[in-house]
């Protein structure tokens, strides 16, 4: 046989090999905060991750940028951060209103938040909340020229307790008053309006989320206009999950 064709066919024998023998190096694609455990609230990362690093900041630009850390110095994926231009008002200190929001973001996994404004002047508010916290305000300053401001947030993430409140008859009650207040109050670790809230409504699935810590609560819950009461005392664990209220005929006397 020709000696000029002999490297042709082992050339051609290669090609002609399945994909499932050759050996090739796993690519490895990191999901987005957003993307990770959906459903689930705020979580400590806890591989090395690399910061993003700050733009420049104009002569009429504020720049804020914000690290969110738990306790042990880990970044804080899915955190939500916003810049307010109004403080809000207690009924709106869990979600503030669109029209109050200059900025809104929600952390990836490095925990780092950047925002770039107009230097307008005018007082700014830092609002830092979401599932698993309790939300609450920074001192941020003004957005003046040239600002450069720059602020590592220290939270505790907490336990979500997801309810789904029904009937006697076993259908879903939306708008259902429900407050989840605790046995022994313990010092709070932030003053801020969010950590006095202790009743919500349900959603129109019937459903509602609180932020608590583990520990001993009292549950009240009821219909819209208060009838089929139920009082219980309901313990919170760690890792949360969803848990079935199921409300009475009538209200016990």
């Amino acid at each position: 046989m020709n000696s000029r064709i002999l490297p042709l066919i082992g050339l051609a024998c290669l090609l002609l090999l399945p994909a499932s023998c050759t050996t090739r190096k796993k690519v490895e694609r990191h999901k987005s905060a957003e993307t990770l455990r959906p459903g689930s609230g705020p979580a400590a990362t806890t591989r090395k991750v690399t910061k993003p690093t700050p733009p420049s900041v104009g002569s009429n630009e504020s720049m804020y940028v914000v690290d969110i850390q738990n306790q042990q110095n880990r970044p804080i994926a899915r955190a939500k951060v916003m810049i307010l231009t109004q403080r809000p008002e207690e009924a709106y200190m869990a979600t503030p209103r669109q029209k109050t929001i200059a900025w809104n973001y929600r952390t990836p996994l490095h925990g780092r938040a950047m925002a770039k404004l107009e230097a307008d002047g005018l007082p700014k508010f830092l609002w830092v909340g979401g599932e698993g916290f309790d939300a609450f305000l920074v001192d941020i300053p003004n957005a003046s020229p040239n600002l450069d401001f720059r602020k590592i947030i220290t939270v505790e993430i907490k336990t979500i307790v997801h309810l789904v409140v029904e009937d006697a008859q076993g259908m879903r009650v939306a708008n259902g008053l429900i407050t989840l207040k605790p046995n022994r109050e313990g010092p709070a670790p932030r003053r801020s309006s969010g950590n006095l809230r202790t009743t919500r409504r349900t959603d129109d699935s019937g459903e509602v989320k609180f932020t608590r810590n583990p520990g001993e609560y009292t549950l009240i819950a009821s219909k819209e206009n208060g009838s089929c009461r139920l009082t219980q005392v309901f313990h919170v664990r760690e890792g949360g999950g969803v848990t079935t209220i199921r409300l009475p005929a009538t209200t016990p006397k």
